[in-house]
């Protein structure tokens, strides 16, 4: 929000020293740099299709298969659940949940948001998100001045 890096790596890289896992929140970074999150090491990336000039409601949540593994889902639903077994006399289920991202997958997908927050990425990555910073930086150095008068 106020353009400020933080050296990512080196603090994963800490992190990760201390057996940490990072979860690096890059809403703000998102809109105008593209993340390579190999090279940043964090375990987890999250960002907003909103803090995008997209629709409110959906976002991006990667993280890395190890730790998806071994996580448990902290909601039940839909597609997530791979096979469910009853034994009798039906006092005990036994579920198999699907592996990777799919075991988080709750409930009815918002299907024209997430449409929408693909047509952002493309129209973002077709005008390339330096120009979209330049273009903000821009209304800043004019917009600046004129608050100050006032």
């Amino acid at each position: 929000m106020l353009g400020t890096l933080n050296p990512i790596t080196e603090i994963v890289q800490l992190a990760h020293q201390r057996d940490v896992p990072v979860l690096v929140d890059g809403a703000q970074a998102a809109p105008h740099m593209p993340a390579d999150f190999r090279a940043l090491g964090c375990d987890f990336y999250t960002f907003s299709a909103h803090q995008m000039g997209g629709p409110t409601g959906v976002g991006v949540l990667y993280g890395r298969q190890e730790w998806l593994a071994k996580l448990l889902p902290y909601q039940l639903g839909e597609d997530m659940v791979d096979t469910v077994s009853l034994a009798r006399p039906f006092a005990t289920t036994q579920s198999a949940f699907k592996c990777g991202y799919q075991r988080f997958e709750g409930g009815t997908h918002t299907f024209a948001e997430i449409i929408a927050f693909g047509d952002v990425l493309k129209y973002l990555q077709g005008i390339g998100r330096q120009q979209s910073s330049q273009y903000e930086e821009g209304l800043l150095q004019y917009a600046e001045p004129k608050l100050v008068q006032l």
